[in-house]
């Protein structure tokens, strides 16, 4: 078995290489509508560990067959301050159909000052802490806020750094049109030189 601390810098390496030259189609619109990088070819999400507000360790994978859309933010990120409210419309618009926010906050120290920021602003989502910084090293955040958009499979769909209006039309466009899609199953196979999955396409026009 593969060491996590590997996995994670092996995948690190893959998402740098996979966004290094994205190159739009028509079928990329709503996502450079938004400002996503997609990626040039598929790769798929390492299983790490997300630990949330009361210490419990949760498992990324635990959360395939749904449209995630992970986050990366912090209570004193004076940006994640809108876009959190906006998650949250997101979030009640399309959770019955198969789409889940994930709120990862970088900030050190205890987690109860997480939690009252999420209490405050009553946010529903699925929040979670990362104050050792091990899940920004393994996604190389651009900056704060950093969003995510994973397929039902894993599968990287696009990378934006920046906010959002998550609760605008744009926003609801994209991902009512990758709930409405169907991926098509592909044959995994290794990236070259890293050893992660990859295929030709992940099922969402690419």
């Amino acid at each position: 078995m593969i060491p996590a601390h590997l996995v994670l810098l092996l995948f690190a390496l893959a998402l740098e290489l996979a966004t290094a030259a994205p190159a739009w189609s028509a079928e990329d619109r709503p996502f450079e509508v938004l400002g996503f990088q997609r990626p040039s070819q598929r790769v798929e999400a390492p299983d790490v560990a997300l630990t949330d507000l009361d210490g419990k360790s949760v498992s990324l994978k635990s959360f395939r067959g749904k449209l995630l859309l992970v986050n990366f933010w912090a209570t004193w990120c004076i940006p994640c301050l809108y876009e959190m409210p906006e998650f949250e419309q997101l979030y009640q618009a399309y959770k019955d159909k198969g789409f889940v926010v994930l709120a990862v906050s970088v900030d050190q120290g205890d987690p109860e000052v997480v939690r009252r920021y999420v209490v405050e602003r009553k946010l529903t989502y699925p929040v979670f802490h990362d104050p050792q910084g091990h899940l920004v090293l393994a996604f190389r955040l651009p900056g704060f806020p950093a969003t995510y958009l994973l397929g039902p499979d894993g599968a990287l769909l696009g990378v934006l750094a920046g906010p959002r209006a998550w609760g605008g039309p744009e926003a609801r466009a994209l991902i009512g049109e990758l709930l409405r899609a169907r991926p098509e199953k592909k044959t995994m196979v290794p990236l070259q030189g890293l050893g992660l999955p990859v295929a030709t396409g992940d099922g969402y026009g690419r």
